[in-house]
């Protein structure tokens, strides 16, 4: 999205997080983190228009009752690293 008037942004009570979220479909396509000065994100597959044929396989989380250490343990481990965020004007 090139329009960042079109995302709310949205914090969690942990707010170990910034989600963004689309104001047409309350989807969180991306979620950001910043943990020991290093910006990690994590891109929701499920918000993308995949092209035909890729192999996508949804599933379920729950990170209720995960402990702030662990999660953002988890986080340096599985998130993308090094991420620059940057928003276009139209």
């Amino acid at each position: 999205m090139r329009d960042a008037s079109k995302l709310n942004r949205y914090q969690f009570e942990t707010g170990t997080a910034e989600f963004l979220i689309c104001v047409f479909c309350g989807v969180p396509p991306v979620v950001i983190s910043e943990i020991n000065n290093t910006t990690y994100a994590v891109v929701n597959v499920n918000a993308l228009e995949l092209p035909e044929g890729t192999d996508v396989q949804a599933s379920n989380a729950d990170f209720s009752g995960e402990r702030v250490d662990s999660r953002l343990e988890r986080r340096t481990k599985n998130w993308i690293p090094v991420v620059r965020v940057e928003y276009s004007p139209v």
